[in-house]
């Protein structure tokens, strides 16, 4: 692990956090920690590797420099001048997966159909084709994102309308 860039320190949080058993468990009623030690990886914001998952995801997607620059503008920072922290948090093998595969659970790839996500999104990113991520992040960034703040006064980088209030949201439907 890189040792710049306050990354021991935000391993540090992480861990604090995941040790209180309040915060890592499956319920309220389940005492088991619900995930494993974190992993944590740095990066510099010019690898090329941003460049490819720009090509692979699609146009919309930010290099670490667009973000930057949308959430600091006038910085002056080059690509390099950023560091990327990513982390992430592996489940337990106590962890329950109840399923197989990311569709498992919507019923729109098994024989009852389904679209409630199609009908939830209000951005008509999601049809029965798919998921058009283009469409999706336009809307968050034009519409979710500046009503969010000016109202709540809190940053939002997503929606989550099409997850929420679905048969599927938090158990394979009946």
């Amino acid at each position: 692990m890189h040792d710049a860039f306050g990354a021991p320190e935000i391993l540090d949080l992480i861990r604090s956090l995941l040790a209180d058993p309040d915060v890592n468990r499956f319920g309220p009623d389940l005492a088991d920690p619900a995930w494993e030690d974190p992993l944590l990886g740095v990066s510099c914001g010019d690898d090329p590797l941003y460049a490819e998952f720009r090509e692979t995801i699609g146009p919309f997607h930010w290099t670490p420099l667009e973000a930057f620059c949308a959430g600091f503008p006038g910085a002056g920072a080059t690509a390099s001048d950023l560091a990327v922290i990513v982390w992430a948090l592996p489940q337990t093998a106590a962890t329950p997966r109840l399923y197989d595969n990311r569709t498992a659970y919507c019923l729109h790839f098994s024989e009852k159909g389904c679209g409630a996500c199609i009908r939830r999104c209000p951005a008509g990113a999601i049809s029965a084709d798919g998921h058009d991520k283009e469409r999706c992040f336009a809307y968050i960034r034009e519409r979710v994102v500046p009503f969010v703040e000016s109202d709540i006064g809190v940053p939002a980088t997503s929606c989550g309308l099409c997850q929420a209030g679905v048969p599927c949201e938090a158990r394979r439907p009946r």
